[in-house]
Order: C-alpha cells, then structure tokens, then sequence
C-alpha cells in the first residue's frame, strides 16, 4: 500500500523531462517554420507530451499546484470553446476545424503550464530556454545584418528584398514583426533572468545579450513591439528609486526634446504624427490596420457577437456584404479582435477579464511577497507585465491564435503566475 507520503515523494525522472520539455520549447517555436509543419508540428507534440506529465502529475499528487491559476484558465478556454463551437455550427463551410485545433492547443500549453510548474527549477528552466531560443535566433538575425541575405522562410524579403537598403530581418520567423513580437516577449523576461544568478560575468553577458537583442528589435522595424517594450521597461524601471527618477528624466528629455524639434522626443512626435495621419490615407499602415478592425466588428455584429467561428476571419474579410474588405488582406491584424470576430464579445471579455484579474492578483502577490525573495519577487514582476502587455503586443503580427509562439506566450504567463501563487502562500505561511 502507497501512503500519501510515498506519493508525494519527487520523481527525478519524471521532474527531469517536465524541465527537458519547459525549457526547449521555446526554441521549438522559433524554428517551427524550418521543421516539419501542421497541426502536429514538433513544439505540438512536446505540449502533447507536457499535458501527459500534467496529467500524470494531478494523478500522482491529486493537487493543483496554484487552483485558482488553474481553474481560471479552464474556465476561460471553456468559454471561448463554446463560442468556437457555436461558430462552427452556424458557419459550416466558413469555418476551420484545424483553426479550431490550434485554439485548443493554446489552451493545452497554458494549463499544462499551470500544472506542471511547481518547483523552482521549472521557472528557472523555462526562463532559460526563452534566452537559448533568443541565443539561437539572433545568429541568424546578426547574419542577416552583417550580409543582407534572408532565410528563404522570410516573406517580405522576397517581395521588397531586391530594394536598395532594404534589410528588416525575420531571423527564423516568416515575418519581421513575428520576430520583433519574440524579442520583446525575451527582453521583458531579462530582469527576471538576471535574478535567477549572482555570478557577475553571467549577470555582465545578459545585460551585453540584452542590448543586442534590443538592436535586432529596432532592426526589424517592429514598432508595436517597441512600444510594448517601452511600457514592460517602464514597469521594471518603477520598482526602484533610481528607476523612477530614471523614468521622470525620460519623459522630461521626451518632451524638451521635442519642443526643440531634436531628438529622440521629435522622432516619437514624427513616429505619432504619421501614425495618426495615416488613418485618413487609404492604403498606408495605420489605415490598413484600422479597417481590419472595422472590419472584424463588422463580422461580430453580423454574427450577433457570437463570432465567425475559428477561422472565420479570413474568409468573412471578403464576403461580398463586407463593406471594409480591401485588396487581399483578410488577417486581423490585432489578437484581440481575432478573438472577438471569431469567438465573440464574450470570450474577448473574458480573456481581458482575466488579464484584469491576473494583474489584481499580482499586485497582492506582491505585497505578501518579502523584499529579500528577490527571485519570486521578480517571476511576479514578469508575470504583471506579460498581462499587460497581452493587448498591445498582440497587435504586432498580422496572425495571432494561429501562431505556435503564441501558446507558449501565454503559457509562460500561466507558468509565471503559478509559481507566484506557490511564492506568495509559502510566504504568507511563514
């Protein structure tokens, strides 16, 4: 007979693919395109195999490492499964059951994330295996700088890549705002790496890592994912004095600056004004972007805000009652009204509601949590901003639910919220 001690007792082995598994992830996603593709592409089956330990994990422990963690996410990709559901019966034909699938596997990695992620080391192995994907990207991303050649995966390159001067790199993704997108989500997991080591030459290598990466970000002319930077930035900078103060002269440099027509606050200005200009200009980015939005609200007003369906978006882009379809564009353009167009009002409620709800909880994690857990205090950090950001960075890439670095996005959020609700009951215990 197995006592609940013996149960409960670690299982190297199995501990030891959890964190195999977390930590080459990352990098399964960031050369998902040069691998084998489809539904069961590799970082797919490597969730398949995370949700078997998961399972094997509540069957062993009968517990939730973080339940309301859990439950919350099951709750909220129950929900949007019902409107997916329902979307798929109203729209037989307009519809996708592989798009279906890839929302499912969304959700597969968030909760398998949420169970498997119980001890430190998984944190650890998961924050790591974000710097390695990044390691390995920017060797393709330097490459491409140093001699304006593309990997054959990268789209725009083979349209404007014959261009004098033009250089925007993708590294291994098949967009430039793809990879801006994964170089963001890295650089706002750096404070948190730089707490998971004392050793100075490690902590020297990250902050030398860091500005190249945020070299290749400005290369990519990703400039949403730039913006989601700044606000992540702004957020670490907050924690301390000298960040504050930091924060302060930025914005007072911003605004001298471009009062005095210099930059950088005059270059923000000219980025502003072009942006907003472009909305009244058919054709230019801003515009673009804007009547993809119009026209995802009209999709869900038409759909009496229950949504197309999984998939439905690319194929009401174009229906012939669309009144802001245009040319052949037919992707959102913004996560969020992916989800609203496809899924309805509901679900896009729900998943900002949980958004709202997790950064409630970080802010109380955070007062429980002692000054001197500098580590559990940082993975709380990282979480809060990965919750903020999830609207404005989901505005980088043309696709959003489809893309495999969006399951593991959202699944390091999971991740990161779990163990700063293990964090914050071991403290409150104490």
């Amino acid at each position: 007979m197995v006592t609940a001690s013996a149960s409960n007792r670690p299982i190297p082995r199995l501990e030891w693919f959890v964190d195999a598994l977390v930590l080459f992830l990352p990098s399964l996603v960031t050369v998902a395109l040069y691998l084998p593709s489809g539904l069961l592409m590799p970082a797919r089956i490597a969730t398949l195999a995370l949700a078997a330990l998961a399972v094997t994990e509540l069957i062993r422990r009968r517990a939730l490492p973080a339940r309301g963690i859990a439950l919350g996410a099951l709750a909220l990709f129950a929900v949007i499964g019902v409107f997916g559901l329902v979307g798929l019966v109203r729209y037989r034909g307009d519809t996708s059951i592989a798009e279906a699938v890839q929302m499912g596997f969304i959700g597969l990695t968030v909760l398998a994330l949420a169970v498997v992620t119980r001890r430190r080391r998984t944190v650890v192995a998961l924050v790591w295996g974000w710097l390695a994907a990044a390691g390995l990207a920017a060797v393709v991303g330097v490459w491409e700088l140093a001699t304006g050649h593309h990997l054959p995966g990268n789209s725009p390159a083979q349209k404007y890549g014959h261009l004098p001067g033009w250089n925007e790199i993708s590294s291994f993704f098949d967009n430039p705002n793809l990879y801006a997108y994964f170089l963001c989500l890295v650089l706002l997991l750096l404070p948190a790496a730089w707490e998971l080591t004392t050793t100075g030459w490690l902590r020297w290598s990250l902050v030398a890592g860091g500005a190249l990466l945020a070299y290749l970000l400005v290369a990519t002319n990703g400039r949403m994912a730039l913006f989601t930077l700044i606000i992540g930035a702004a957020w670490w900078a907050l924690r301390k004095g000298w960040g504050r103060i930091a924060v302060v002269a930025g914005i007072a440099l911003t605004v001298i600056t471009m009062a005095l027509k210099l930059p950088p606050g005059w270059t923000v200005y000219r980025f502003a004004y072009v942006a907003l200009d472009g909305l009244q200009w058919e054709g230019k980015s801003t515009w673009v972007r804007a009547q993809m939005v119009r026209s995802g609200w009209w999709m869900t007003q038409e759909s009496d805000y229950l949504g197309v369906g999984p998939g439905g978006y690319a194929v009401q882009a174009f229906h012939p009652d669309n009144p802001y379809k245009y040319e052949q564009l037919n992707n959102a353009h913004w996560g969020m009204v992916e989800v609203m167009a496809e899924y309805g009002v509901v679900s896009l409620i729900a998943v900002l509601a949980a958004l709202i709800v997790a950064l409630v909880f970080i802010a109380k994690s955070l007062r429980a949590l002692p000054s001197t857990a500098r580590f559990d205090r940082a993975v709380a950090h990282a979480a809060g901003i990965l919750a903020l950001t999830v609207p404005v960075i989901s505005i980088s890439h043309s696709t959003w639910l489809r893309q495999p670095l969006t399951a593991v996005h959202l699944g390091t959020l999971a991740a990161l919220l779990t163990w700063t609700a293990i964090s914050a009951r071991r403290a409150g215990a104490q």
